[in-house]
């Protein structure tokens, strides 16, 4: 049976992370004494306590969690400024401008184009303009830049103090949501806070990425923004664009040139190398892509001629011939949709690579087809067409139903939380929101105008929301919370899930827990994960301890539920 609800408003519901000894009611704490403490979720008021993304407890099923009907991203979208070598992030249901970053430390190759958002709401992007050389062999460049919702902002006196300022320079915890990492060990979080607000990243250590480091840990230690994680060097794969995301929240990144189409999986959190393929020996790949639902990379190759489509459990690639292969989408059936540019053409091509019969087919509006993205909720596409101001809209037989007016040369579209579509305009310096409902004929028109400032050039075409990996790549959804204990090192024994009758998993999805615990709490970020098994020892000692359970449904769409989670601390 489906166990899932739609969830109406916003998915950002995201309630206050941080419980103090409790969980928000009377019947959160099983027992607090000096031989032990234990926290119960059960009720709607305790996974309340909780940061919840894209699960519900909704009427009528209550007091447990399941996922929602259609997973969407995090509401933001992650914008290349190409231009100033910055990422530029967005609240998408505001439009307002919460963040501006570097790509690169000073000194180094910029020039960002395709940004792509992971399952926790980092974003990923490759720097065009990097191919320096470590030793006699080129490198590209790749950074991770994390997260923060809500916090106080202000400033941080000379005695280290803090004064609550709304133009302040930091953010002090408690956050909604929180992914950057307290590098200086302050209590405090320094990062941008808007557009034009970008800190300086000095390239004292942080240049070669983690080459020169055994385990290849690529963590950021140089910039003063401390929502930029990672940024990694990528060994013959100069000149990076494409970056794609991995069910496990791994990255996939491959250079372009010819002779350097060299593809890394880098792992999520330290940035390391972890495989690599060649996909020279395919005549393909390189030049942006995805991963679909099924393990499978596709990468556009303008140059060749061909869409790559590699197994990434197999090992084995194809490489289709797609004219001027360039923009790349996915939707809910799997099928892959690939802009053609100049051709103003477009291909739809079945998950095992087969091109659907009757296509390419005409995109209309303006030739330079470029960004591609799809509506999970109707299923239509929607491309970029660049060499002009417009935007086509197409059923999912390819259709034409409509071409928008936007900015001077849209080159990239995606996909946000409530189902809007995002166009980046190249030459007008800014980003238009898209209705998709709007206009006399209900077709879409644009709702929103967010300018970017001169020089911006936002160039991308990728999943700049996140809607790609969170709605194909790996349906999902998850719920967090941070506990106190209450004094320094306290051990945490034990977790334990799903003993009320309302559990429920059925067969292919899957519940999973993870713990870390620290002193301090913005200390958290750096530790490891720890995979728990239902019942099993823990093992954990630190003041605050933190829970991720992540909800996978069935290949039918079907939602586990979580109906109760305990944890114990050591008697």
């Amino acid at each position: 049976m489906l166990r899932t609800t739609i969830v109406v408003s916003s998915l950002f519901l995201f309630a206050l992370a941080l419980s103090s000894c409790g969980c928000g009611s009377d019947s959160g704490m099983l027992g607090s004494s000096p031989s032990g403490i234990a926290f119960l979720f059960t009720v709607d008021e305790d996974f309340d306590q909780g940061a919840m993304l894209n699960v519900n407890h909704d009427s009528p099923y209550t007091d447990q969690l399941q996922l929602n009907t259609f997973t969407e991203p995090f509401p933001f979208i992650n914008v290349a400024a190409s231009s100033r070598g910055t990422i530029v992030r967005i609240n998408t249901d505001t439009g307002e401008v919460v963040g501006e970053y570097r790509s690169a430390p000073e000194g180094r190759g910029l020039n960002p184009s395709r940004t792509t958002v992971d399952l926790f709401g980092n974003v990923w992007t490759g720097n065009r303009g990097e191919w320096d050389y470590i030793g006699d062999v080129p490198h590209g460049s790749v950074v991770k830049i994390g997260l923060v919702v809500g916090g106080t902002r202000g400033d941080k006196n000379p005695d280290g103090s803090f004064t609550p300022n709304p133009t302040g320079m930091y953010l002090q915890p408690p956050f909604q949501y929180s992914t950057a990492v307290d590098r200086d060990g302050d209590g405090l979080i320094f990062t941008s806070m808007g557009l034009g607000d970008i800190r300086d990243w000095p390239d004292n250590t942080d240049g070669v990425g983690g080459t020169d480091k055994a385990d290849g840990d690529a963590r950021v230690e140089d910039a003063l923004d401390e929502c930029i994680l990672i940024y990694q060097r990528t060994f013959d794969a100069d000149q990076v664009r494409h970056v794609s995301v991995t069910a496990d929240n791994n990255v996939w990144v491959g250079g372009y040139p010819f002779s350097q189409q060299t593809f890394h999986l880098l792992d999520g959190t330290t940035g390391a190398s972890l495989q690599s393929f060649d996909a020279d020996e395919f005549n393909a790949g390189g030049y942006g892509g995805l991963i679909d639902g099924n393990n499978v990379l596709w990468s556009a190759s303008i140059s060749q001629a061909h869409l790559l489509r590699y197994d990434i459990a197999a090992g084995t690639g194809m490489a289709i011939d797609v004219g001027q292969s360039y923009g790349l989408g996915i939707d809910t059936n799997g099928y892959i949709w690939n802009s053609m540019f100049t051709y103003n053409t477009i291909m739809k091509i079945a998950p095992d690579g087969t091109i659907v019969p009757g296509f390419p087919k005409s995109t209309g509006g303006a030739s330079g087809d470029r960004g591609v993205a799809i509506t999970p909720s109707d299923n239509h596409v929607w491309v970029a067409n660049s060499s002009g101001s417009d935007v086509s809209r197409l059923d999912n037989d390819g259709n034409i139903l409509k071409v928008i007016s936007v900015g001077s040369a849209p080159t990239g579209v995606a996909v946000d939380s409530n189902g809007k579509v995002w166009v980046t305009n190249l030459n007008s310096d800014n980003v238009m929101r898209i209705d998709p409902t709007a206009g006399t004929d209900g077709l879409g028109e644009v709702d929103l105008t967010v300018p970017l400032g001169d020089r911006a050039g936002p160039y991308n075409y990728s999943d700049m929301t996140g809607a790609v990996a969170i709605g194909a790549t790996s349906p999902q959804g998850t719920w967090i919370v941070v506990l106190d204990g209450g004094v320094p090192g306290m051990p945490w024994s034990q977790i334990r899930w799903n003993e009320e009758p309302e559990a429920f998993e059925p067969a292919g999805s899957s519940i999973e827990v993870e713990v870390r615990a620290a002193d301090d709490v913005l200390g958290l970020v750096l530790e490891p994960w720890t995979a728990a098994t239902n019942g099993g020892p823990l093992g954990l000692t630190g003041q605050f301890v933190e829970i991720r359970v992540t909800l996978k449904p069935a290949s039918d769409g079907t939602s586990p539920v979580l109906s109760d989670l305990t944890i114990e601390s050591a008697p």
